[in-house]
């Protein structure tokens, strides 16, 4: 993997950049992945997370960007609750009983990209200098 120059922009800070394949967002876009279905692992999206909509309403599926499957609103129900209600999917998951998921999932490749690759710097030399630093050093002409 080469490196790009925003990678070696936040590395030049000593800052450790995560990297990680581009999400489908539920199936909505193509990611290029090519894992087999015989090597699917549990989503780590849908048995690890819970997004809430800015108008309370909870997918199911981190994935959903549209709210279309929903399980229910915080601004009625208890966020403890709403996860609870999530455990039967995540169960199917967990299980890797993946033929049950929902229709969603079964184009889903987001599951793929799980993983991530953590960058970190590698030589003082190339690192930008705090900026109190920069600023206290004399200038040379």
């Amino acid at each position: 993997m080469s490196c790009t120059p925003t990678w070696a922009h936040w590395l030049a800070r000593n800052a450790v950049v995560k990297v990680r394949r581009q999400l489908s967002w539920g199936g909505r876009f193509e990611t290029g992945l090519g894992i087999s279905p015989a090597d699917r692992i549990p989503c780590p999206w849908a048995v690890t997370m819970m997004h809430v909509f800015w108008d309370g309403r909870v997918p199911r599926c981190p994935g959903d960007t549209e709210g279309e499957e929903g399980v229910g609103n915080a601004w009625h129900d208890s966020l403890a609750n709403l996860w609870g209600q999530l455990g039967a999917y995540r169960d199917l998951h967990l299980e890797r009983d993946f033929d049950a998921l929902p229709e969603r999932c079964h184009t889903c490749t987001d599951w793929m990209t799980g993983a991530a690759e953590r960058l970190r710097p590698r030589n003082d030399d190339t690192r930008v200098k705090p900026a109190q630093q920069r600023l206290s050093t004399p200038m040379v002409q």
